[in-house]
């Protein structure tokens, strides 16, 4: 899902994202920041908790900011990223989850992947993806 998105932040320093303390996009994001060397920001969903996820997170260097319920619920409305963006004007901001057009067409190459490797372990008589 991340590729999309990495390709439109090609101008930006690193990436600002949304997700909670089990969040596998924030996961994702803050490894492929360690991983490829740019900053990355996670804005959570409640309040402050040590899951094994959110360590990760801190050990990957993703900078947290923790909104709460009932911040983390005003993430759909118009102006929720202004005060983001004005604090973090280098980063580019990626929807909840990966979400988006970007998002969906990261996942494309998924298919290929699975179906290559589904031949490879004999598995060839599936026709539907569940």
């Amino acid at each position: 899902k991340l590729t999309g998105h990495l390709a439109q932040a090609q101008n930006a320093r690193g990436i600002i994202s949304l997700g909670g303390a089990y969040s596998n996009h924030l996961h994702a994001l803050a490894a492929a920041g360690k991983r490829f060397g740019f900053p990355t920001v996670g804005l959570l969903r409640g309040h402050p908790q040590d899951t094994p996820t959110v360590l990760d997170l801190k050990a990957f260097g993703m900078h947290l900011h923790w909104l709460g319920y009932g911040g983390y619920r005003a993430r759909h409305e118009p102006a929720f990223w202004l005060p983001w963006r004005e604090h973090y004007p280098h980063l580019h901001p990626v929807p909840e989850g990966g979400g988006g057009l970007a998002g969906a067409s990261g996942c494309g190459v998924l298919v290929e992947q699975a179906r290559a490797q589904l031949q490879a372990l004999g598995w060839a008589d599936y026709d539907a993806w569940w």
